[in-house]
This record gives structure tokens, sequence and C-alpha cells, in this order.
């Protein structure tokens, strides 16, 4: 079957995860040895990823958003050699955290009653994080409540850039004693359904942007897209 045909549907989605949709097809079709025809979507979204970044956001081109777009392609190179929602899920989280130099990686999933338990848990550090990943471990949030609650009821990506003065994160005392001083957070849907929620934990003194959450948001709905085609973990 004629892979480009399949994208026609895509044609009407958010840019960004049109191009991520093509260079991850390319990176599966060079897998199974197809180079000639990955490189063919290779060329279809270098065009569309420049005007994205140069033409209709214009503003967007800074240092930040350079790192995040090349987060966004290091998140690609994963996707081929993941062969479950768990491990493509495990692999995104490390290899963000090594783009962002962010020293936790959280994923938090829908326990079936409306509320958000974390099953997978990624440290990028050498800061003594036991007392803190325990206490992740240990927490449940519903909507509105600490860092996942806030993504789950505003269905948006957040960024704390203080922990001592976010009074709304619950695990904020707990991250500051292991030497964390800031965190980011954002969803990962399938069309309507909610599969996870990604959260980080770092030492950051840079002011929020919101061109990076802007860019987040485009990143989980990217990442959902991929986790919706493996199926059932």
């Amino acid at each position: 079957r004629n892979v480009l045909a399949d994208l026609e549907d895509l044609s009407g989605t958010k840019e960004a995860m049109f191009v991520m949709v093509l260079l991850s097809l390319a990176e599966l079709l060079e897998a199974r040895g197809d180079a000639e025809e990955a490189a063919v979507l290779r060329m279809k979204a270098r065009p569309i990823l420049e005007w994205y970044s140069s033409e209709r956001f214009p503003v967007l081109v800074t240092h930040d958003t350079t790192e995040l777009l090349e987060m966004l392609l290091g998140v690609v190179g994963v996707i081929s050699a993941s062969q479950s929602r768990e491990q493509l899920i495990q692999d995104c989280l490390e290899v963000i955290c090594l783009a962002k130099d962010w020293q936790v990686g959280e994923a938090w999933f829908p326990d079936g009653d409306g509320a958000l338990v974390c099953k997978q848990f990624v440290a990028n550090s050498h800061l003594n994080l036991d007392k803190f990943k325990e206490h992740t471990f240990a927490s449940r949030f519903i909507a509105g409540v600490g860092l996942p609650g806030r993504v789950l009821l505003t269905k948006t990506a957040y960024w704390s850039e203080d922990l001592a003065l976010d009074f709304q994160i619950i695990r904020a005392k707990s991250a500051l004693e292991a030497g964390l001083t800031a965190a980011a957070a954002f969803p990962v849907y399938a069309g309507c359904e909610l599969l996870c929620i990604f959260v980080f934990f770092f030492r950051e003194d840079r002011p929020v942007d919101q061109t990076p959450l802007y860019i987040l948001d485009e990143l989980g709905a990217c990442i959902g897209a991929v986790l919706a085609r493996l199926g059932t973990a």
C-alpha cells in the first residue's frame, strides 16, 4: 500500500503534528529497508517545518524554540524502536529529559475513577530523589489538584517557574528538598481521549515563556497520535 496515500487525511491537522507524522513514518520505512520512500517523506516534511518556524510564527525563532524543535525530532528517533505504548512513553520521557537537561520525567495515567496516578518515572540526575519518588508514587490527583490535576482540568501545558512560590503544586516541598526548583507538564491526547500527562521537574531560573508551552502542547498531540497507532501496550 502507498504510505503517502495514508497521509491525505492528515492534511488538515496542525502543521507540527503533520510534520511529526511524516518524519515518524520516514523512520519506520527506513527501518524496514525502504530508504527511497523515507527520503520522499523527509523532503515533504522539510518545507513545512521551515514555514512553521519562520513564517507562521516569526517570533518563535529563538534559542528555546530551536532547542524544543530539536527535542521534537529526538522523540521521532525513538518511535521506530518502540514496540508498545509503555516503551514509547518511557523512551519519550528519557529523550525529553536529556534534551532539556531536566532531572525528572513522569507519566500520569487516568485510574478509571477520574483521578491520575503515576506509573512511569525517569530520573536524569545524581540528586537523591528517593523521597520525592516515593511521594510521587503514593500520590493520586483529581482534576484541579496538584500539577497533573491542573493539566487535567485545563487540558493544556503548564510551567511553574518557581516551586517555592507555586502553592498549587502539592509536591513542591518534597521537590525543593530534592533540589528541584521548577516544573512543566503537558497532556498527551489521541483525539479527544486523554492517554496520559507528562510531568517534568528540574532546576530552572528562567522566566516562564508561553512559546514553549505551545510547542509542548504540540509535542503532546504528536506523541498521542503515535501512541494511538501502537494500540494497547
